[in-house]
């Protein structure tokens, strides 16, 4: 993946959790004082409550073994979305029970999803370089942001977070998080997160850099 690297922020650890190398993190949020995690691949894919305090899995639900689960949402309905990859399948989860309450159909792949600030828009990411936008109560596509960095496209976008009037976005394969303008989808900034991982993970499989959430 190659970007165009114009302002770029650096970060700082302040507390680590436990996490089971056997779950390949993809979607996550912060609710209600817990985490919520979907884990991803065909057979495994599960969404979880997890203790923000401890990393201890207070509660789960495993998603058909057909489905390789991706990003997640409120909906601001009482409500999570989640994404399938490449069913075009998502689900409609209660964000107390984790009981399945319903499907949707959107085209394409699914890899995040985030709702902004005001409930009023989701945004979905597909691995492309565009960010669709969604009505909350549809579910319907209402428009589609084009991603650059001074005029070049930035394919690859992943999961997805809304943080204070901007879209953050991992760009998958690489440890950059892109801060992106949620009208224009101008990156605003990058965050370099090189050096993330600790030096005794070996595999590749756990060294993808997903998942973000914000309280």
């Amino acid at each position: 993946v190659s970007v165009l690297i114009g302002w770029v922020a650096d970060y700082e650890i302040l507390s680590t959790l436990p996490h089971g190398t056997d779950s390949f993190t993809q979607g996550f949020l912060y609710s209600n004082g817990s985490l919520v995690e979907t884990v991803g691949e065909f057979g495994k894919s599960r969404i979880l409550r997890i203790d923000a305090d401890t990393g201890d899995i207070i509660k789960g639900t495993a998603f058909p073994a057909s489905d390789f689960a991706e990003g997640i949402s409120s909906t601001g309905a009482g409500e999570f979305a989640v994404l399938t990859w490449q069913t075009g399948r998502g689900y409609l989860v209660d964000s107390s029970s984790l009981d399945f309450k319903g499907e949707w159909k959107f085209d394409g792949d699914g890899w995040g999803i985030t709702l902004n600030e005001d409930g009023r828009e989701l945004y979905l990411s597909d691995g492309s370089a565009t960010i669709r936008v969604l009505d909350p109560g549809s579910l319907k596509v209402t428009r589609r942001i084009q991603v650059a960095d001074r005029g070049r496209s930035i394919h690859i976008l992943n999961e997805l977070e809304f943080i204070r009037d901007e879209i953050w976005e991992n760009v998958y394969g690489t440890l950059l998080l892109a801060r992106i303008d949620p009208l224009s989808g101008t990156v605003n900034s990058w965050v370099d997160c090189y050096g993330i991982f600790p030096v005794t993970v070996e595999t590749a499989h756990v060294r993808v850099m997903n998942g973000i959430a914000y309280d």
